[in-house]
């Protein structure tokens, strides 16, 4: 039986007992429905899982004490940074959710020309993306979630340095095929509904970035961003 996973953002250390409150510990209770003595596993983000058992189960509170802790990430051995051009919020949590479950190393969140999402909105999201990925580590198995970085503009995000930069533009010829390069780390970068603008673009063909064409169908930049990963993973990664 597979036991429920949860990061506790707090410090966790065998024998002291870590305390779970609001909405997981409601979940814990109400809808796993454990009981005193059952184990759980909790990861902090600092590295590896510790199993615990739990000792006490009240309306609002749970207490869990860590029994054993194992080494263990399942971090990819690719490292990967994801540039999401800001989507509407189903598309974008869906994006970092599987992304997050597909091994990126990191999330930097662009605001981009066609950026339809308000911009003073966005200054709350962060923490938003950033619970969706511990929330997709709990499911994937993964200790480490992804970092999300605070929103910059595209400007700014081509600018910096990078080892190899992969961006999905629809008229490149460039297939990801015939990419004869092997790195260690590479950044992909997906716009938003609707692309790029003409600005953006002709910034994009400015920088050292390597254009791409994911086929003859237009996919959606959630759709587009997992598929590119799946790439990536699978001919640089542990796929």
């Amino acid at each position: 039986m597979r036991i429920s996973r949860f990061f506790v953002e707090q410090f966790i250390s065998i024998g002291e007992s870590v305390s779970i409150s609001g909405p997981k510990a409601h979940y814990i209770s109400n809808v796993l429905r454990l009981k005193q003595g059952g184990e759980i596993v909790l990861f902090n983000g600092e590295g590896g899982e510790f199993t615990g058992t739990i000792n006490s189960i009240k309306k609002s509170q749970i207490h869990i004490t860590p029994t054993a802790h194992t080494a263990i990430d399942h971090c990819s051995t690719l490292d990967i940074t994801l540039g999401l051009g800001i989507t509407k919020r189903d598309a974008m949590d869906n994006a970092i959710q599987k992304a997050t479950e597909l091994g990126v190393t990191s999330i930097q969140p662009i605001i981009c020309d066609f950026t339809t999402v308000s911009h003073k909105s966005l200054s709350h999201k962060t923490e938003h993306w950033q619970n969706i990925c511990r929330s997709a580590c709990e499911q994937s198995g993964l200790n480490i979630p992804p970092r999300v970085h605070e929103n910059c503009t595209m400007e700014q995000w081509v600018a910096e340095p990078k080892a190899l930069h992969i961006i999905a533009n629809p008229v490149s010829r460039l297939k990801f095929s015939t990419l004869t390069t092997t790195p260690e780390s590479v950044c992909i970068t997906v716009g938003p509904e609707g692309g790029f603008s003409e600005k953006e673009l002709t910034l994009i063909a400015s920088s050292n970035v390597t254009e791409i064409n994911m086929g003859n169908r237009i996919l959606r930049a959630d759709t587009a961003a997992i598929a590119i990963l799946t790439l990536c993973q699978q001919r640089w990664g542990d796929v």
